[in-house]
């Protein structure tokens, strides 16, 4: 009978403590990151570029309907690849 009596009252406490307000979190980018463009691809895809503050590096950054894709954006210098940074 303690037990069920004790597993009731934790429930009931449980129960109230989950029954608050929800708090909202807006959806933001890391500080570090600044969006340069944002470009619509489709009715559910984006393609947005970012550069990175203290870096200058760029990366893309594609979404689609059930996925994203992260990529630091690289040119060709002299034949070679180089991440495409502003510095």
């Amino acid at each position: 009978m303690n037990k069920f009596l004790l597993i009731s009252i934790i429930s009931v406490i449980l129960l109230a403590a989950c029954d608050g307000d929800e708090s909202t979190v807006e959806p933001s980018m890391p500080k570090g990151f600044e969006l340069v463009t944002e470009d619509k691809l489709d009715v559910t895809g984006y393609a947005e570029v970012y550069r990175h503050k203290v870096t200058g590096c760029h990366y893309l950054v594609v979404s689609g309907m059930r996925t994203v894709s992260a990529e630091q954006m690289f040119v060709s210098k002299n034949g070679v690849s180089v991440p495409y940074c502003d510095n």
